[in-house]
């Protein structure tokens, strides 16, 4: 999939302009989601996996679009991008918070106004005795009204990035090449 970048840097800078959006109180539309899998073990996997995850680089090897490039930052916008050339669905997000210390690595981002759900996204790595964990933690519910009979549809898509997200967590603690699928 190769999602236009003029696409991705416009939607950037609208983008930077807005503010996040108030998160209205849980409703029955709001779709929770919580997903941790072993992906590793040992120091040297939990190092390559906590690096990619902060440099956005596990979103780029599930085949998600990523702008700018580098390491996230509390406070900054970023864009993702699904699809194909200008027929891409991009994704404004606002990184809430980044943490990183010896055991643990981890952002959160929020959903801006253009992004197809409102909701949240957090990523985290762990390391404990050893293992080596990757979870994906979600609350969304669509940003526009859209049909009840499409709702399996929005589902099995944001449950195949998810694990599109930790296939990609996996390899990478295996130090393994980018593999397509």
């Amino acid at each position: 999939m190769s999602v236009d970048p003029g696409l991705l840097a416009r939607a950037h800078a609208r983008a930077e302009h807005l503010s996040p959006r108030v998160v209205p109180p849980h409703d029955d539309r709001d779709r929770r989601i919580s997903r941790t899998r072993l992906v590793g073990t040992g120091r040297p996997a939990f190092e390559r996996v906590a690096t990619a995850l902060l440099a956005m680089e596990i979103h780029r090897r599930a085949g998600v679009a990523v702008t700018p490039d580098g390491d996230v930052t509390p406070g900054a916008t970023v864009v993702l991008g699904i699809g194909l050339r200008r027929l891409a669905v991009v994704a404004p997000c606002w990184v809430r918070t980044v943490r990183r210390d010896t055991s643990s690595a981890g952002f959160v981002y929020d959903a801006l106004d253009g992004h197809p759900v409102i909701g949240w996204e957090h990523f985290t790595v762990a390391i404990v005795n050893d293992a080596v964990t990757f979870s994906v933690e979600a609350e969304s519910r669509p940003a526009w009204p859209l049909p009840r009979p499409t709702r399996p549809l929005q589902n099995l898509v944001q449950d195949t990035i998810i694990r599109r997200y930790l296939r990609a967590a996996e390899r990478v603690s295996r130090d393994l090449p980018l593999r397509s699928g």
